[in-house]
């Protein structure tokens, strides 16, 4: 069926350039705002995540939409700042698809004056993050980083978040690593530590849950939270099957593809495989079986063949 085209009168034409100019000049306005703005850099945990998966999703999807969104929003809903968090840190966050930063400013009123424990509590917040995007079926890969930031005028940039960005991009697996620049930050200042803490009572906090990575690089290790935060040792349980439950998902995902496009999906498996085992392994789900009635080999998961 054809369609007319739409012929544009003279006066219609004028009011569309009236409304042009209008907007321009609102626009132009803003940007000459902007540039008086004095922009100014604050020191800050600086945490860029990243959902794993995102090509695949969109393949899978087709032309649902929805399925896509459910997904973001989840995983926005999960990685931003609550209320409390905003009032007391002054944190920011930025999300854009599927990736997120979220900014911890050090240098704040509250923090100066009560030492809240700004990297304990930055690297539990993101342990939990991990935990319960995974409940629900979402990996993400990250990356800590110290540094100056400015998230000003709707514009964010500065070396914190550069270096968050780099090294989220050498993390490879599904895993959050931690630069050893933060850590050496809460070593040597105390404004990141709680309120007469000392750095080895602080790591002390985060033992078994922190931890480095065969690779030598510091990472969350979500699995040793959660077998300390669940409510229970059901709910601990239940999300050790869940996380069994996801690799199988993607072992079989693995095996579908053609062997030459298996590489980096395999590597992300055999990492999430070693770590379900070696946390296995370690903590001995047998402790649980009493109250959950699950069988021992109910919570592990072979190596890839």
């Amino acid at each position: 069926m054809a369609i007319a085209k739409q012929q544009t009168t003279p006066s219609s034409l004028s009011t569309l350039l009236k409304k042009v100019r209008k907007r321009y000049s609102s626009q132009a306005k803003k940007s000459k705002q902007a540039k008086t703005q004095e922009f100014k850099y604050e020191i800050a945990l600086v945490s860029y995540l990243d959902v794993l998966g995102m090509k695949d999703l969109l393949a899978t999807a087709g032309a649902d939409a929805n399925q896509v969104a459910e997904v973001l929003e989840r995983f926005r809903s999960f990685t931003s700042h609550d209320d409390y968090q905003n009032d007391l840190w002054k944190t920011h966050f930025v999300n854009f698809s599927d990736l997120a930063v979220r900014i911890l400013p050090i240098m704040t009123d509250a923090n100066l004056k009560y030492r809240l424990g700004g990297f304990f509590q930055e690297m539990h917040d993101l342990g939990l993050i991990q935990i319960n995007l995974i409940d629900r079926g979402i990996l993400v890969r990250g990356a800590v980083a110290i540094g100056d930031i400015c998230h000003e005028n709707g514009l964010i940039f500065g070396r914190g978040l550069a270096t968050a960005y780099l090294l989220e991009t050498k993390a490879k697996y599904p895993r959050i690593v931690v630069s050893t620049e933060a850590l050496r930050a809460t070593r040597d200042n105390s404004v990141l530590r709680a309120e007469g803490n000392s750095f080895a009572e602080e790591m002390s906090y985060l033992h078994g849950f922190l931890r480095r990575d065969s690779d030598g690089v510091w990472f969350l290790d979500y699995l040793a939270l959660a077998r300390t935060d669940c409510d229970s040792p059901e709910q601990y349980a239940q999300f050790l099957l869940k996380h069994k439950d996801l690799i199988e998902k993607q072992r079989a995902e693995v095996k579908a593809m053609p062997r030459a496009k298996r590489k980096g999906r395999l590597d992300k498996l055999k990492w999430l495989i070693a770590l379900h085992r070696n946390h296995v392994a370690e903590n001995n789900p047998t402790l649980f079986l009493q109250e959950t009635g699950q069988k021992l080999r109910a919570f592990n998961v072979s190596l890839w063949r």
